[in-house]
């Protein structure tokens, strides 16, 4: 075998283990891509998840207020009738 086709079938092996790698990143690329659009859409259903919770919860608040206000004025009027009823 001569030094110039020598040359050639290992210059034509390292191009082909280069395309070999190549196309092995190529398509972790795409599997990783992949991975990423599934987790950025459970993503997005955790932060819908997340503001309406967030709005049950500001409801649930105000109605704990609401029912506050309404203890606390009950407990005004008890205490009226009680002062009333020991005099």
């Amino acid at each position: 075998m001569t030094p110039g086709k020598r040359r050639f079938i290992i210059t034509g092996i390292v191009l082909t283990i280069s395309v070999l790698v190549c196309l092995f990143f190529l398509m972790f690329a795409f599997v990783q891509k992949s991975e990423a659009d599934k987790q950025l859409k459970r993503a997005e259903q955790q932060r819908i998840y997340a503001e309406n919770c967030a709005h049950e919860m500001d409801q649930f608040r105000i109605e704990m207020e609401k029912a506050k206000e309404e203890l606390a004025h009950a407990l005004k009027l008890l205490e009226a009738k009680q002062k009333q009823e020991a005099k």
